[in-house]
Protein backbone atom coordinates (compact mmCIF):
# COMPACT_ATOMS: atom_id res chain seq x y z
CA UNK A 1 0.00 0.00 0.00
CA UNK A 2 1.29 3.45 -0.91
CA UNK A 3 -0.43 6.39 0.71
CA UNK A 4 -0.05 10.13 1.13
CA UNK A 5 -2.38 12.70 2.64
CA UNK A 6 -4.44 12.96 -0.53
CA UNK A 7 -4.13 9.68 -2.42
CA UNK A 8 -3.88 5.96 -1.84
CA UNK A 9 -2.85 3.11 -4.14
CA UNK A 10 -3.52 -0.38 -2.77
CA UNK A 11 -2.04 -3.57 -4.26
CA UNK A 12 -3.85 -6.76 -3.31
CA UNK A 13 -3.53 -10.48 -3.86
CA UNK A 14 -7.19 -11.52 -4.30
CA UNK A 15 -7.55 -15.01 -2.84
CA UNK A 16 -11.11 -15.36 -4.15
CA UNK A 17 -10.09 -14.75 -7.78
CA UNK A 18 -7.08 -17.05 -7.50
CA UNK A 19 -9.33 -19.78 -6.07
CA UNK A 20 -11.77 -19.37 -8.96
CA UNK A 21 -9.00 -19.54 -11.55
CA UNK A 22 -7.44 -22.55 -9.83
CA UNK A 23 -10.79 -24.34 -9.88
CA UNK A 24 -11.27 -23.51 -13.56
CA UNK A 25 -7.83 -24.81 -14.49
CA UNK A 26 -7.87 -27.89 -12.23
CA UNK A 27 -11.32 -28.98 -13.37
CA UNK A 28 -10.52 -28.26 -17.02
CA UNK A 29 -13.55 -26.02 -17.40
CA UNK A 30 -13.92 -24.53 -20.85
CA UNK A 31 -15.50 -21.15 -20.37
CA UNK A 32 -15.85 -18.28 -22.80
CA UNK A 33 -13.82 -15.58 -21.10
CA UNK A 34 -10.50 -13.88 -21.69
CA UNK A 35 -8.53 -14.73 -18.56
CA UNK A 36 -5.43 -16.83 -19.26
CA UNK A 37 -4.45 -19.89 -17.22
CA UNK A 38 -2.63 -19.64 -13.93
CA UNK A 39 1.14 -19.39 -14.17
CA UNK A 40 2.49 -22.66 -12.82
CA UNK A 41 1.47 -26.28 -12.79
CA UNK A 42 -2.12 -26.87 -11.66
CA UNK A 43 -2.84 -30.59 -11.12
CA UNK A 44 -5.95 -31.83 -12.90
CA UNK A 45 -8.90 -32.84 -10.77
CA UNK A 46 -11.02 -35.75 -11.91
CA UNK A 47 -14.50 -34.35 -11.47
CA UNK A 48 -16.28 -37.47 -12.75
CA UNK A 49 -18.97 -35.29 -14.26
CA UNK A 50 -21.20 -36.46 -17.07
CA UNK A 51 -21.71 -34.10 -20.02
CA UNK A 52 -24.69 -32.36 -18.45
CA UNK A 53 -22.89 -31.84 -15.14
CA UNK A 54 -19.79 -30.49 -16.89
CA UNK A 55 -21.89 -27.98 -18.84
CA UNK A 56 -23.65 -26.99 -15.63
CA UNK A 57 -20.31 -26.58 -13.83
CA UNK A 58 -18.98 -24.39 -16.64
CA UNK A 59 -22.07 -22.15 -16.56
CA UNK A 60 -22.01 -22.02 -12.76
CA UNK A 61 -18.31 -21.15 -12.73
CA UNK A 62 -18.77 -18.36 -15.28
CA UNK A 63 -21.65 -16.89 -13.28
CA UNK A 64 -19.54 -17.09 -10.09
CA UNK A 65 -16.55 -15.48 -11.82
CA UNK A 66 -18.63 -12.63 -13.21
CA UNK A 67 -20.18 -12.08 -9.78
CA UNK A 68 -16.71 -11.97 -8.18
CA UNK A 69 -15.55 -9.38 -10.72
CA UNK A 70 -18.72 -7.30 -10.44
CA UNK A 71 -18.71 -7.19 -6.63
CA UNK A 72 -15.14 -6.59 -5.52
CA UNK A 73 -14.72 -5.81 -1.82
CA UNK A 74 -13.69 -2.31 -0.84
CA UNK A 75 -11.08 -3.41 1.66
CA UNK A 76 -7.89 -5.42 1.28
CA UNK A 77 -9.17 -8.41 3.22
CA UNK A 78 -10.91 -10.59 0.64
CA UNK A 79 -13.01 -13.28 2.28
CA UNK A 80 -13.35 -16.70 0.71
CA UNK A 81 -16.52 -18.66 1.46
CA UNK A 82 -14.62 -21.92 2.11
CA UNK A 83 -14.17 -24.58 3.11
CA UNK A 84 -17.88 -25.52 2.78
CA UNK A 85 -19.03 -22.75 0.40
CA UNK A 86 -22.62 -22.47 1.69
CA UNK A 87 -23.22 -19.57 -0.70
CA UNK A 88 -22.96 -22.00 -3.61
CA UNK A 89 -25.61 -24.44 -2.36
CA UNK A 90 -27.85 -23.64 -5.36
CA UNK A 91 -25.05 -24.61 -7.76
CA UNK A 92 -24.17 -28.18 -6.76
CA UNK A 93 -21.49 -28.89 -9.38
CA UNK A 94 -19.66 -25.66 -8.55
CA UNK A 95 -19.99 -26.22 -4.82
CA UNK A 96 -18.62 -29.77 -5.10
CA UNK A 97 -15.59 -28.47 -7.00
CA UNK A 98 -15.08 -25.60 -4.55
CA UNK A 99 -15.15 -27.94 -1.55
CA UNK A 100 -12.91 -30.54 -3.20
CA UNK A 101 -10.33 -28.08 -4.55
CA UNK A 102 -10.20 -25.49 -1.77
CA UNK A 103 -7.33 -27.13 0.20
CA UNK A 104 -5.31 -27.76 -2.98
CA UNK A 105 -5.81 -24.17 -4.12
CA UNK A 106 -4.55 -22.85 -0.79
CA UNK A 107 -1.49 -25.14 -0.97
CA UNK A 108 -0.82 -24.09 -4.57
CA UNK A 109 -0.82 -20.42 -3.67
CA UNK A 110 1.30 -21.01 -0.56
CA UNK A 111 3.91 -23.04 -2.49
CA UNK A 112 4.00 -20.43 -5.24
CA UNK A 113 4.73 -17.66 -2.74
CA UNK A 114 7.39 -19.74 -0.97
CA UNK A 115 9.15 -20.53 -4.26
CA UNK A 116 9.22 -16.88 -5.22
CA UNK A 117 10.75 -16.02 -1.86
CA UNK A 118 13.34 -18.82 -2.07
CA UNK A 119 14.43 -17.74 -5.53
CA UNK A 120 14.83 -14.18 -4.33
CA UNK A 121 12.49 -13.00 -7.04
CA UNK A 122 9.92 -11.83 -4.54
CA UNK A 123 6.45 -11.08 -5.70
CA UNK A 124 4.81 -8.36 -7.66
CA UNK A 125 4.24 -6.56 -4.40
CA UNK A 126 7.96 -6.20 -3.63
CA UNK A 127 8.59 -5.04 -7.17
CA UNK A 128 5.80 -2.51 -6.86
CA UNK A 129 7.35 -1.26 -3.64
CA UNK A 130 10.60 -0.71 -5.56
CA UNK A 131 8.74 1.18 -8.25
CA UNK A 132 6.83 3.22 -5.73
CA UNK A 133 3.80 5.15 -6.70
CA UNK A 134 5.17 8.46 -5.48
CA UNK A 135 7.36 9.11 -8.55
CA UNK A 136 4.46 8.28 -10.86
CA UNK A 137 2.09 10.59 -8.98
CA UNK A 138 4.74 13.34 -8.93
CA UNK A 139 5.06 12.94 -12.71
CA UNK A 140 1.28 13.34 -13.06
CA UNK A 141 1.35 16.41 -10.81
CA UNK A 142 4.12 17.96 -12.91
CA UNK A 143 2.10 17.36 -16.06
CA UNK A 144 -1.03 18.86 -14.48
CA UNK A 145 0.84 21.75 -12.88
CA UNK A 146 -0.90 21.14 -9.55
CA UNK A 147 -1.18 18.58 -6.76
CA UNK A 148 -3.38 15.61 -7.57
CA UNK A 149 -6.90 15.49 -6.19
CA UNK A 150 -7.61 12.96 -3.48
CA UNK A 151 -8.15 9.46 -4.86
CA UNK A 152 -8.05 5.80 -3.91
CA UNK A 153 -7.01 3.21 -6.51
CA UNK A 154 -6.94 -0.57 -6.08
CA UNK A 155 -4.72 -2.87 -8.15
CA UNK A 156 -5.46 -6.58 -7.77
CA UNK A 157 -2.70 -8.94 -8.90
CA UNK A 158 -3.44 -12.47 -10.14
CA UNK A 159 -0.81 -15.09 -11.07
CA UNK A 160 -1.86 -15.71 -14.68
CA UNK A 161 0.40 -16.24 -17.68
CA UNK A 162 1.37 -13.32 -19.87
CA UNK A 163 1.17 -9.58 -19.42
CA UNK A 164 -2.48 -8.62 -19.10
CA UNK A 165 -4.73 -6.10 -17.41
CA UNK A 166 -8.46 -5.62 -17.05
CA UNK A 167 -10.27 -2.51 -15.87
CA UNK A 168 -12.78 -3.44 -13.18
CA UNK A 169 -13.97 0.12 -12.72
CA UNK A 170 -12.67 3.66 -12.65
CA UNK A 171 -10.83 3.03 -9.38
CA UNK A 172 -9.90 -0.66 -9.75
CA UNK A 173 -7.57 -2.62 -12.01
CA UNK A 174 -6.83 -6.33 -12.26
CA UNK A 175 -3.37 -7.22 -13.57
CA UNK A 176 -1.36 -10.36 -14.19
CA UNK A 177 1.65 -10.92 -11.97
CA UNK A 178 3.86 -10.90 -15.06
CA UNK A 179 2.69 -7.39 -15.96
CA UNK A 180 3.26 -6.35 -12.37
CA UNK A 181 6.89 -7.47 -12.58
CA UNK A 182 7.44 -5.34 -15.71
CA UNK A 183 7.62 -2.01 -13.93
CA UNK A 184 7.85 0.12 -17.05
CA UNK A 185 4.81 -1.52 -18.65
CA UNK A 186 2.91 -1.31 -15.39
CA UNK A 187 3.65 2.40 -15.10
CA UNK A 188 2.41 2.85 -18.68
CA UNK A 189 -0.87 1.14 -17.73
CA UNK A 190 -1.30 3.06 -14.47
CA UNK A 191 -0.30 6.51 -15.76
CA UNK A 192 -3.53 7.34 -17.65
CA UNK A 193 -5.74 5.71 -15.02
CA UNK A 194 -4.24 7.58 -12.10
CA UNK A 195 -4.07 10.72 -14.23
CA UNK A 196 -7.82 10.53 -14.87
CA UNK A 197 -8.44 10.47 -11.11
CA UNK A 198 -5.99 13.26 -10.35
Amino acid sequence: MVETASWLVVFTDPADLVLALYLRDAAGLEVAQDFPPLDGHVPRWDARWDTRQRRAAQAQWLSWWEDLLDHRPDDRDVRVDGPDFPGSAATPELQAAQVALFPAALRWQSVRRAQAGALGTGTTFSALHTLGMLPLVKEIEARLGRPVSAFRYVVEVIPTTGKHYWDLGVERLLISDELGMDLESLADVLRPRLGALA
